[in-house]
């Protein structure tokens, strides 16, 4: 029984890492004068993982001494595998990742810090942060990180926009 639970468990795992999303972007095309942005820019993003990316938010946020943050984010998006997407981003008041949210340490000081979250098809949540494992967390494993409720929160504030 035990050798079955566990064979279950394997192939179970195998499937979630052959199907899951892998997404990258990068923001291009911000302009600032002085404390003001003038163009938020866009975001080309691309999915190289097997699996759809679901509900995709892309979050970049960067400051200036004097404790001044900026922060540009998209809108709630899906990209398939294989795909890539050029959107449009927003800049709009919100939550400043700190450190744990971002997964790296230093995301609250005054380097940008670039996050993507997204869900798949089998209910899982990611967060990627470039140079850093991507994050993965589904209910059955306990209590959401601060990750996923700082993600579900833009979640819950987009999709009723």
């Amino acid at each position: 029984a035990d050798a079955n639970k566990q064979t279950i468990a394997e192939i179970q795992s195998d499937r979630e890492l052959e199907y899951r999303p892998y997404v990258s972007w990068r923001l291009i095309g911000v302009n600032m004068n002085g404390t003001q942005i003038t163009d938020p820019g866009r975001i080309e993003v691309a999915n190289y993982g097997r699996g759809p990316a679901i509900y995709c938010l892309c979050h970049a946020t960067w400051g200036q001494s004097g404790g001044t943050y900026y922060l540009a984010t998209t809108d709630l998006f899906d990209v398939s595998p294989n795909e890539t997407h050029s959107l449009p981003v927003s800049t709009r008041g919100g939550w400043v990742p700190d450190d744990e949210i971002a997964g790296v340490q230093g995301a609250s000081a005054l380097f940008p810090c670039r996050l993507a979250f997204c869900k798949d098809q089998l209910g899982n949540f990611y967060r990627f942060t470039p140079y850093e494992p991507t994050q993965q967390w589904r209910e059955e494993a306990g209590p959401a990180p601060r990750w996923v409720l700082f993600y579900q929160s833009y979640y819950d504030s987009l999709k009723k926009a």
